[in-house]
């Protein structure tokens, strides 16, 4: 589009599957500041924004299921991104 029309559009996005399947350039922002500046050719982005975030898509569902099932009572987030679980049953 930007090409044919001669515009830019900006997407703000929280939603980084779509934001890949749809940016052919991919800017990271922090408190207002580029971070990142990502170019999206094939959806190649996608490897370097999960790793950038330490976590994949299909590792969220797992993680969403696992605690579904496990009845889990507390989970906390540790500093180092880690998830520590406190099962009812224990």
């Amino acid at each position: 589009y930007n090409e044919e029309h001669g515009a830019t559009v900006i997407i703000s996005s929280h939603n980084l599957n779509h934001t890949v399947d749809v940016c052919p350039r991919i800017a990271l922002l922090e408190n207002g500041v580029i971070i990142r500046d990502i170019r999206n050719e094939n959806n190649s982005a996608e490897q370097e924004l999960e790793a950038y975030f330490n976590v994949g898509v299909e590792e969220e569902a797992v993680v969403e299921e696992t605690v579904v099932e496990a009845a889990v009572e507390e989970i906390t987030e540790k500093e180092d991104k880690t998830v520590e679980e406190k099962n009812s049953e224990a």
